[in-house]
């Protein structure tokens, strides 16, 4: 009788074991990750909003280096080497098929490649692409930004400019935080919200 109840309870023990080591990795990566900033794709406030996170997606997603052929297959993992740009901004300058010795990099998925005339174009998963939400706050940034520009379709209108802040420790990634026109988003939507009531 006593054998059954301690497999259960080793069992348990492990079922719990895997989801605490990832939120130890993750809070470290936090705690002790170097910030890069990743521009995403400009906000459109009729759609980024899906239940209660906000799908981020990057511009560095992807990639042209020089060459003529493709170096990965459907969904290989690949490490991409990371530099700022003069806007203090993170681009990927290459992909590898081992982590570096040196330099940052983040471990990165091809979803696919293609080929031009001289160059090699790679679609590229980032690790993180969610920002999720307090419960509750999905849909009132749902309400914050439906109707915030009147006309998509008038170019004269600027769309907001978004940036993701990632930490990366050892290619690892944690997202930060989301700012839409250097505001945190909670309090970009807020202000949308409060600007939307006036």
């Amino acid at each position: 009788m006593r054998k059954p109840l301690i497999i259960l309870a080793v069992a348990a023990l492990a079922q719990w074991a895997v989801p605490v080591e990832m939120l130890l990795g993750h809070r470290e990566v936090l705690r002790e990750g170097t910030a890069w900033k990743f521009r995403l794709a400009p906000v459109d406030p009729h759609d980024p909003f899906r239940g209660e996170y906000v799908r981020l997606d990057f511009d560095v997603e992807q990639l042209t280096l020089p060459g003529d052929s493709c170096l990965f297959t459907r969904d290989q993992r690949a490490y991409a080497l990371l530099q700022e740009d003069a806007q203090g901004f993170a681009r990927f300058s290459d992909l590898r098929t081992e982590a570096p010795a040196e330099g940052a990099f983040l471990n990165v998925r091809v979803n696919y490649c293609w080929l031009d005339e001289d160059s090699i174009g790679y679609r590229i998963a980032m690790p993180v692409d969610r920002y999720y939400l307090p419960e509750g706050e999905g849909p009132i940034a749902e309400q914050a930004t439906n109707g915030w520009i009147p006309d998509l379709d008038n170019d004269s209108l600027p769309l907001p400019q978004a940036y993701a802040l990632v930490r990366i420790l050892d290619g690892e990634a944690a997202l930060e935080e989301v700012y839409v026109d250097d505001l945190p988003l909670r309090e970009w939507v807020r202000l949308q919200a409060t600007s939307a009531g006036d």
